[in-house]
């Protein structure tokens, strides 16, 4: 089976898989692509088809207007991610996160996923990426967000596109932190 990475590279899937290279959007056609089997896949159905990207974007309400989150954000009490639609108790998103160091992508970085459980019927969904472990790991680059939704009690899975914002804790005065 063939994979292709975030730059368009094709190769051979490996027979081993850790979760730093397990999803890549594919941007031409919007999906994601497996590079290699997880149990960490919730992009793709069982069936190994691309799930539909109909949740929209993650937002993140602490950037600048600028798409940037930066001392002024203070990362180190966790950046918040939204993202909005009708949801219902019982509903589960998946967050996934990846804090790149640098800009181009597939750059190596730091990724985290977790897992939320709606209590009550909302307009919108939150979490917090940790500043421990994942934020403080990287001085600049990009974070990178797309969930997907396993709705209650069952029905379709689904997944967000991707959403990004530029990351920077570099001052004239040095790198910021607590």
């Amino acid at each position: 089976m063939s994979t292709t990475d975030f730059s368009g590279h094709t190769g051979e899937r490996a027979d081993s898989a850790s979760f730093a290279d397990t999803f890549y959007p594919d941007p031409a056609s919007s999906t994601m692509i497996v590079k290699a089997e997880s149990d960490l896949s919730p992009h793709i159905h069982r069936s190994g088809e691309p799930m539909p990207t109909d949740l929209g974007v993650p937002e993140f309400p602490s950037a600048s207007f600028w798409g940037v989150v930066n001392c002024r954000s203070e990362p180190w009490r966790g950046v918040p991610v939204t993202l909005k639609r009708p949801f219902k108790a019982g509903d589960k998103i998946t967050f996934n996160v990846v804090v790149a160091a640098g800009y181009e992508p597939g750059l190596p970085g730091v990724q985290t996923q977790d897992v939320i459980t709606v209590a009550a019927d909302t307009s919108e969904a939150s979490y917090t990426i940790p500043w421990e472990g994942v934020l403080d790991s990287v001085t600049k680059g990009i974070i990178r967000v797309w969930c997907s939704l396993t709705p209650a009690p069952s029905g379709t899975e689904s997944r967000s596109r991707q959403a990004e914002v530029s990351y920077n804790r570099e001052t004239p005065g040095g790198i910021c932190a607590p």
